[in-house]
C-alpha cells in the first residue's frame, strides 16, 4: 500500500522547515568561522618574531621607513617575514601639525563578516584595527543609524525572516513579536541598531513572516534576530534574501 499523500505533504513541510534552518545554521557558522580566523591571523602575526624583528629594526633606523613603504610586502618578504597572500600592507608616514612625523605598519584584511587588521607605529605600539563590513573603501563609515538621505539614495534594501519557535530539532509555533538588529562587531564589543521591520495584516505573509529593512550599502550584515523569552539568534544576510529562524526559550 502507497504512503498516503496527506503523510507525503507533511514530510515535505516539515523537510522544508528543516532546510531553511540548515540554511540559518551555516550562515551563523560562517560569522563564527570568520572571527575565529582573524583572532588565529592577529596571534599568528604578534608572535611572528621574524616580523617583531624588523619592526625593530624600523624603530632603530627610521630612516628605513621611506624604502619600506615603496612596495612593502617587498620589504618585509625580502627580510624573511611571510605575509599572508589577502595582506593589504601599507607603511605612511603622516605629517601631524606641520612638523611631527607618525609613521605606521598595517596589514588589513577584508572576509564576508570582517573588515580588520594589525597595525604598529613607534609612537603608539601595536593596536588592532576593527571595522564595520558595512565602511567602504577609504575606511569612512557608509551608514550609521538615521542615516536616511542614504538610504533613500541606494533604494530600499530588505530581507525577508519567518520567526517560529525552536522545538527541539523541530519547528515550533509561530512567533509575532521580534524585533531585528544590525550587528556592528569590533574588539572594543557589539552595538546593535534597530532595524524597522514590518509582518501581518494588511500584508498578506502571515504575523510570523516579516520584511526587515536594511541600511546601505547593501552587503553582507551580522544580523540579530529577538523575542520576549526567547534566545536571541545572529547570522549573515545579504539584502534580498529570504531566512527561517527558529528561536529557543529561555
Amino acid at each position: 500500500m502507497p504512503i498516503s499523500e496527506d503523510h507525503l505533504q507533511r514530510l515535505e513541510e516539515d523537510l522544508s522547515a528543516q532546510e531553511h534552518w540548515l540554511r540559518t545554521l551555516r550562515r551563523h557558522i560562517a560569522g563564527l568561522q570568520d572571527e575565529v580566523l582573524a583572532h588565529e591571523m592577529i596571534v599568528a602575526l604578534g608572535r611572528d618574531q621574524s616580523l617583531l624583528g624588523v619592526l625593530g629594526n624600523l624603530y632603530d633606523r627610521p630612516e628605513l621607513f621611506e624604502r619600506a613603504s615603496n612596495e612593502p610586502r617587498a620589504f618585509f618578504v625580502e627580510r624573511s617575514v611571510r605575509i599572508p597572500d589577502d595582506a593589504a600592507v601599507t607603511v605612511k608616514t603622516v605629517t601631524v601639525n606641520r612638523d611631527l612625523q607618525r609613521r605606521a605598519v598595517e596589514a588589513r584584511f577584508v572576509t564576508a563578516a570582517l573588515k580588520y587588521g594589525v597595525g604598529w607605529s613607534p609612537n603608539s605600539g601595536f593596536y588592532v584595527i576593527s571595522e564595520s563590513p558595512g565602511t567602504d573603501a577609504e575606511g569612512e563609515q557608509a551608514w550609521r543609524p538615521g542615516a536616511d538621505a542614504a538610504r533613500e539614495a541606494v533604494g530600499q534594501l530588505t530581507v525577508t525572516v519567518s520567526v517560529f519557535e525552536k522545538n527541539g530539532l523541530c519547528r515550533g509555533p509561530a512567533i509575532g513579536n521580534a524585533s531585528f538588529y544590525i550587528q556592528q562587531r569590533g574588539y572594543w564589543g557589539i552595538e546593535n541598531f534597530p532595524l524597522t521591520a514590518t509582518s501581518g495584516p494588511p500584508l498578506s505573509p502571515p504575523e510570523n513572516v516579516y520584511t526587515v529593512e536594511l541600511p546601505p550599502p547593501g552587503r553582507t550584515y551580522f544580523f540579530l534576530v529577538t523575542s520576549p523569552g526567547h534566545h536571541p539568534w545572529d547570522f549573515l544576510v545579504n539584502p534580498g534574501e529570504r531566512h527561517e529562524v527558529w528561536l529557543e526559550r529561555q
